[in-house]
């Protein structure tokens, strides 16, 4: 299993929707709205890295509230 943390930046006002929708999501582990330098980090697991790949580039890329993420795959 790999698992990783994604950082995401959205547009003003619409952190929790897009936790909430990534909440749904298969391989989402969680998604939480948070105050800082990113507005939801959401921890997720797959099996490989193309469905991780899947994840981030369907689930997140595609989100039209999306404006950047960063994925930190957990080493160890």
């Amino acid at each position: 299993m790999i698992k990783a943390y994604i950082l995401i930046t959205t547009r003003p006002g619409t952190s929790e929707q897009t936790a909430e929708e990534l909440r749904s999501t298969k391989g989402v582990l969680q998604a939480e709205s948070v105050y800082g330098r990113f507005d939801v980090i959401a921890k997720v697991q797959a099996v490989d890295h193309k469905t991780l790949n899947e994840i981030v580039y369907k689930a997140v890329g595609a989100n039209p509230r999306v404006i950047h993420s960063e994925t930190c795959i957990v080493l160890f």
